[in-house]
């Protein structure tokens, strides 16, 4: 990416980032309804909240991330993704040079309660794991299977549009935890909690592969655009000891959960503090649609929402 490319990103607004400049052709709209599938991703987005329809919000965002290929490092375990993760949020403006690992640059709040995350479970062997630990020789547990599934663990933080053009800054802060189900692990087993979550803040490593840009197809003041191709890491988290593994407790001595907890933390050497593991989020597509608030109705969400469902 030129120096130009950056610095040019860099100093422009968070509206003209997102291409959303009306740079719609003037008499567009048609007469019949087309037909396209560039909205369908953002299926979960709300926008119908007050907070994407009105002042103070300049723009209104619906994001959408999948994530084909990850592997996240829990302490002593390596867990590598089988499906696909699929993240939206939605985020807003005006920016808030003051957000979390944003400064200097300028960063869009996300919407609360907007972040849903999809996908991300995988099956392992307990002795399969490249490490010590689960394989060891003395684990009963050695010939059973536990599922893992990555979930969100509240919403994502914010969203610095500067990453898409090289900018050195997280694309998103994300919290997750992840629930581990199988033999002698109970029903509500997790790694990472609502209140201590494992929170990535992943950087891009490489430039996309390609963006596409794109107005909408019936001539709304909305605007589709996609990076593809990224690959994201973050080295920097820590990811807090496991709580709630075990059978319930039976009876207020009961201590068996604590030992269940105990030994699966034992056996991931969890805690594990910043700087020990590694999140690597492989070919990752970026899709934002966007709206500017110009207090004409529709406005911001309610013109996205009518752009998808002019496009369905």
């Amino acid at each position: 990416m030129s120096h130009h490319l950056t610095h040019r990103a860099g100093t422009a607004s968070i509206a003209f980032v997102l291409g959303v400049v009306l740079m719609l052709l003037a008499g567009a709209a048609q007469a019949a309804a087309v037909q396209s599938d560039i909205y369908d991703e953002f299926a979960a987005c709300p926008t119908d909240d007050p907070r994407l329809n009105g002042p103070p919000a300049e723009v209104a965002v619906c994001v959408s991330g999948t994530v084909r290929e990850s592997t996240l490092e829990l302490g002593d375990l390596d867990l590598p993704i089988d499906s696909p993760l699929h993240l939206q949020f939605a985020a807003t403006s005006p920016p808030n040079p003051e957000i979390e690992d944003c400064a200097p640059l300028n960063c869009l709040p996300v919407v609360p309660g907007s972040t849903t995350l999809e996908g991300g479970s995988t099956v392992i062997w307990m002795g399969d794991n490249p490490r010590h630990g689960w394989g060891h020789k003395k684990s009963k547990w050695r010939k059973d299977k536990v599922r893992l599934t990555i979930e969100a663990a509240g919403d994502a933080k914010r969203l610095a549009i500067e990453f898409l053009f090289g900018a050195p800054v997280p694309a998103f802060s994300l919290p997750v935890k992840v629930h581990l189900e199988g033999p002698f692990l109970g029903k509500e087993c997790y790694i990472g909690s609502s209140s201590e979550p494992i929170v990535l803040n992943p950087l891009a490593t490489n430039e996309p592969e390609k963006f596409d840009l794109q107005p909408d197809p019936n001539g709304l003041s909305a605007e589709f655009i996609k990076a593809f191709g990224f690959n994201l890491s973050d080295t920097n988290y820590a990811v807090p000891a496991v709580e709630g593994c075990g059978p319930r407790k039976r009876h207020r001595w009961d201590r068996s959960g604590e030992i269940v907890d105990w030994l699966v933390n034992r056996v991931l050497d969890l805690p594990a503090p910043a700087g020990t593991n590694e999140a690597a989020l492989l070919g990752t597509d970026i899709a934002f649609a966007a709206a500017i608030l110009d207090g004409t109705p529709p406005d911001g969400g309610a013109t996205l929402q009518q752009a998808f469902e002019a496009a369905k």
